[in-house]
């Protein structure tokens, strides 16, 4: 005997989460949220960064950035659970005249979006901003303070928490395996021990989103993708409340508030291929630790963590931009995937706009730039090297 609900959500992370507790907002509270890991986060969630900025290139990310921001600052207020939010501020390092020119012009259209708070700097005032940071290559820079970083985790767990106590039910270790079409619109959500009759699907399912489109012929670019994330051991040299430090190829480090007082090392290997591969690269992190020796003045010889070493999944589209809208055919399916690294930080945004697609039947100013469709008529966010 099949069971019933108004809404499946097919992913449990911090972005069905927050959808779920958005929808329970918008008085529908038939919802329910199945993952397939064993424990809340088990997916991306629990493997993401962590980290939080308005520095976008866009108009449209930075506009989601603002609503996204505004919801963390009173998430403790909504939910009862603190996000962590650190506003310690994104640096972005300018070692080229080039990219100091991209620098300033997308510092110009933060502007012209209301962004007052990004300034750009110059090579002294970087010194004195990050004083642990080598200048001596760096040209200018911006910045941003209302940047920084928050506790995906504990997100997750705020949105669910919540949720449930609206009545949303939560299915972990489960997955969809089949979503049944009936007359032209979703009708059930089906897997081993799952029969779920509903009137709205939702796919949030991150990285593994492009299995279930493709079992409905929907044929959207979206691919898995590992991004790495290498951990080292304390370092009283960067202080605790350093800027997520970019250079100019993308390679950045934070502050590990969560691990131990080290440092996180990041970068976007561009050779990476398409995969479901998790595991960490001891060489490669061994990479990334010679650019960190380059960076950091009086480095020392900082080791790597192998407890504060991992890997996870993006779910990467063409431009790094997300799907978010409902698809044409079959009815009654909404799709928020594809974030390229930025679903936890645009998490309340997204819960948001698409509780209200399916309340309201409407897509928000907010999110018309996300659609799913949007390559049909070319995607209109500009390619700026690695930052997206």
């Amino acid at each position: 005997m099949s069971d019933r609900a108004r809404v499946g959500i097919i992913g449990g992370g911090i972005v069905g989460s927050s959808i779920a507790f958005n929808l329970a907002n918008a008085g529908i509270s038939d919802v329910v949220v199945i993952d397939r890991g064993p424990l809340p986060g088990w997916g991306s969630t629990g493997r993401a960064a962590g980290g939080f900025r308005h520095q976008f290139p866009h108009p449209a990310d930075i506009a989601f950035s603002r609503f996204a921001f505004e919801r963390f600052r009173r998430f403790e207020a909504d939910t009862g659970v603190d996000p962590n939010l650190r506003m310690h501020g994104y640096l972005f390092l300018a070692q080229s005249q080039a990219r100091l020119d991209q620098l300033r012009g997308i510092h110009q259209v933060q502007r012209q979006a209301g962004l007052s708070e990004a300034v750009m700097l110059d090579r002294e005032s970087v010194a004195e901003l990050v004083p642990h940071v080598v200048v001596d290559d760096v040209l200018g820079a911006s910045f941003c303070p209302l940047d920084g970083f928050l506790d995906p985790l504990y997100i997750m767990h705020g949105y669910a928490r919540a949720a449930r106590a609206r009545g949303v039910r939560f299915r972990l270790g489960q997955e969809v395996e089949r979503v049944v079409v009936t007359n032209g619109r979703v009708q059930k959500l089906q897997g081993p021990g799952l029969d779920l009759e509903v009137e709205w699907a939702v796919v949030a399912a991150g990285a593994w989103s492009g299995r279930l489109l493709r079992q409905l012929g929907v044929e959207l670019q979206l691919a898995p993708v590992r991004r790495q994330i290498a951990g080292t051991h304390p370092l009283p040299q960067l202080p605790s409340d350093s800027p997520m430090t970019f250079d100019d190829d993308g390679f950045h480090f934070r502050k590990d508030h969560l691990g131990g007082g080290g440092a996180n090392l990041i970068w976007e290997d561009p050779a990476e291929p398409e995969s479901f591969n998790q595991e960490f690269d001891v060489a490669f992190g061994a990479v990334l630790r010679e650019r960190l020796l380059k960076r950091l003045k009086d480095p020392g010889e900082p080791l790597l963590s192998p407890r504060r070493s991992w890997a996870g999944l993006y779910a990467v589209t063409p431009d790094h931009h997300p799907y978010i809208g409902p698809l044409r055919d079959p009815a009654g399916i909404v799709l928020a995937a594809g974030f390229s690294g930025h679903g936890v930080m645009h998490s309340p945004a997204t819960g948001w706009s698409v509780a209200q697609m399916i309340a309201n039947q409407e897509t928000p100013d907010l999110t018309a730039p996300y659609s799913p469709y949007r390559f049909e008529r070319g995607s209109q966010f500009p390619a700026t090297g690695n930052i997206y």
